[in-house]
Order: structure tokens, then sequence, then C-alpha cells
């Protein structure tokens, strides 16, 4: 702290929002000079840090990691939205609360006392146990205060931020073995400390850039909704001739249809009159005044079979059950289409027929998703397709196909190997 450069530059920046600092008012780390050196900065929420490091704002790529004791905390005892809710009930030293929505009481769970808020304060508290509350109230001087408030009270505030250090490097020392011990994959650690390394934003093109990020998402979704739409079309095809007995990926669909409902012709004595000149009656070639009123006379008749029809009508007569299941059924009297057709749908993966190292992929009420292979071995899984599914399936289209794509005698050994590894318990 004796760099008065580096103390002005700390002061000055307090005044004024984050957003209108200059670039030599932030504050310097690497007051060394030697920028190539790699470096480990630890914090508690550093995100909030890194955004006032001069260094981070340079587009040259730096050494400098920073390891936030704030995302150790949330991998090894962090909670859900709805822990969050239960956590408050149980914020005071009381053991059981009563119900809002009756009369009962609930007990504290056990995993209340294992967790906390993702504060500082809070995560003091639960790692270093026994250890007197950390005091936060000098911490708005540095948000709200000005350059001259912050000089009168420079040593109580210089203690509070030697006060957050300490608490920190205690945090640290007890969640990084957890952490190592819960995430021991290098590819986790990796990761978190690549995240710290994003462009920080320096003028509004930021918000274009989210804007712009946004829209392009949005046209994918749009884009993969179409073709997985158009990809539910084609597949309906297979209704002809029952053709999706034979399809190694639709074959386990619900194909029932639903006709259009029409109401039972009425014997009635009196019979409607039909005009003299029927328009009708003759050729659509030898009538030359197409008129609106020659067209409605033309096609009257097709349009009273709309009194033959009840009210409320399937959302997609004559379209199998699956397809059904994907289109928007509140729509009456409109052309359903499958909408929200995302990637998550049960249906997309056969839709796309994807298969698994040349195997078409298939997925079991019990045993989740898989793949059609076949197999001389006998198992409980085999057992429970056989009683299960196997009675509509085409073990001779599973044959040929597999035939046709050389899955069975090519790298037949490379297969097997793979499959022991995926057997084998990790």
């Amino acid at each position: 702290m004796n760099d008065k450069k580096n103390i002005t530059c700390i002061l000055s920046s307090i005044d004024k929002p984050f957003s209108m600092i200059n670039y030599y008012c932030l504050i310097y780390i690497l007051v060394d000079g030697k920028s190539n050196r790699e470096r480990l900065i630890i914090g508690h929420n550093v995100s909030y840090d890194r955004q006032r490091c001069a260094e981070q704002y340079n587009i040259l790529p730096s050494k400098t990691r920073f390891m936030d004791t704030m995302s150790l905390h949330i991998a090894v005892s962090g909670m859900t939205s709805g822990q969050r809710t239960v956590k408050a009930m149980f914020s005071g030293d009381t053991d059981v609360v009563s119900s809002e929505h009756n009369d009962s009481e609930i007990s504290r769970p056990q995993w209340v006392s294992e967790t906390s808020k993702n504060s500082l304060n809070d995560v003091y508290q639960l790692y270093c146990k026994g250890s007197q509350p950390l005091k936060k109230a000098k911490r708005d001087v540095f948000v709200t205060g000005s350059s001259k408030e912050i000089l009168n009270d420079l040593q109580e505030l210089m203690t509070y931020c030697s006060m957050d250090v300490l608490a920190t490097s205690k945090v640290y020392a007890v969640i990084f073995p957890m952490f190592r011990e819960r995430c021991p994959h290098p590819a986790t650690l990796a990761g978190m400390l690549e995240m710290t390394l994003a462009y920080l934003p320096t003028n509004s093109n930021w918000q274009r850039f989210l804007r712009q990020s946004d829209d392009a998402a949005h046209e994918l979704v749009e884009e993969t909704g179409r073709v997985l739409a158009q990809q539910a079309k084609e597949s309906c095809q297979l209704l002809a001739k029952e053709a999706y007995k034979r399809d190694l990926w639709m074959w386990d669909q619900d194909w029932q249809t639903q006709d259009l409902k029409v109401k039972k012709p009425k014997n009635n004595k009196k019979t409607r009159k039909t005009p003299e000149k029927n328009p009708r009656e003759k050729n659509p070639t030898e009538i030359k005044d197409w008129s609106f009123e020659t067209l409605h006379e033309y096609f009257q008749p097709l349009l009273d079979t709309k009194q033959d029809l009840f009210k409320v009508q399937p959302a997609c007569p004559g379209y199998p059950g699956w397809y059904n299941d994907l289109c928007n059924k509140s729509k009456q009297n409109e052309f359903n289409e499958p909408e929200d057709l995302t990637a998550g749908k049960k249906i997309v993966p056969k839709l796309l027929r994807l298969t698994w190292m040349g195997y078409p992929i298939h997925r079991h009420e019990v045993e989740k998703w898989g793949y059609l292979k076949p197999d001389n071995q006998i198992s409980d899984v085999d057992d429970a397709f056989e009683d299960s599914d196997s009675q509509n399936f085409s073990f001779v289209s599973l044959n040929n196909f597999l035939n046709e794509s050389n899955v069975i005698g090519n790298d037949k050994r490379k297969r097997d190997e793979l499959d022991n590894v995926y057997d084998t318990p990790i």
C-alpha cells in the first residue's frame, strides 16, 4: 500500500459509476511489471473484483487466473431455489416450524446445517465454525462514499478489507480440499479457471452484442423447430401400407388415427330443391363467367356439408397419435402443426433417425435410452424387451439395416471393446 499511484487509482474510481471509469483509474495488480508471470488471485465473488482490474481489459491474453471461493462453495455445498425457501424457514435456532398449508409441523432437515447462502459472511460462518461474524457496515462507504469520506476513515476501511481477505483465506483453506475431493476431474477445475477469462465490456456495444446474440439464438431455435416439424410430417407418410412396422425408429409409436366426427344423416321427407341451373352440373371448362356469385353458387353444396360435422373435432384428424401429441390441441377449426418441438422431446431422436455406433437407438420404458443390437447373450434387459416391445418389432428389418450398413462385419472387435468400457462401472 506504499505505492501512492495505486492508492490514487483506487480512490478516484470510487466517486463515479463503473461505466464512466477511465482505464487509467482502475486498479493495477501487476505492479512489478512482469505481465507474463503466472498468477492466481483468490477472492469471493471474484468477478466483481476482476472488472476493476486494469490488466483484465487488455486484449492480449493474460496468465493471471482467478479462483472464486463462492463458486467453490456452490459446487460443494450450494443450494437450489427450492432449498433456499426451506433454509429461510429455519434461519433461527428453531428445529420445528408450522406448515402454512395445514396444522402439521415440519422438522429441520439435516442438510440445512450443511449449507448456507453465498455471501462471504455466511460462507465464513459455515466453514469456519465459531468464528465471529464479519462487520460489513463499512462496505457501503466504498459504494456511496466520496474520496474525502474514505480518507477520513482510511484505517477502519483498511481493517475491514484486511478482515475480508483473512476470512477468504480461511474459507479457501477449508473448501478447496473439499472441492478437489468431490470434483476430482481436472477438467472441472480448468473450466472454472477459464470461465474467469471472458472479455469485459467497455462501452454500449456490449448491449448490442447481447441483443444480437439473443436474436441469433432465437432464430436457431425457430429454425430447429421448423426442421423438426418438417421431419415429423415426413414421418407421417409411414402410415401408407403400414410401413411404420418395418421402420427401426418409429415402429413403437402410437399410430392410431382419429377421423372427422360426422353426424348421422337424418331421414327427412323434405328434400332440398336444387336450382334449375346449378353450375356444378356443368363442366368447369364450360363456365366462362367465374365471378364471385358463380363461385359461391358452384361451391355452396360443398360448404353446406359443414352442418354435418360436430363442433368439437380432433386436433389433427387422419394423423397418428404421436403427431397429435406434438400439436396444440387448444386451437379449433385451424390446421394444427407441431409447436415447441425442441431437442428435449423424446420423439426427436427417432425423427432424426439417430444411431449409436451404427445401431438404431431405442427408448425402453424401464431401461430408458439404448440401442437395438442382435445379441446371443440373454439378460434381464433382454427379457423385459421381449415381453413388452418385441411383439411389434421387425427383427428382419434390423438385420437388413445392419447388413446394408456393414455395422456387424466392420470393426466388430472395436465395438465390443467399447461396449465393455461403457458396461464397466466407473
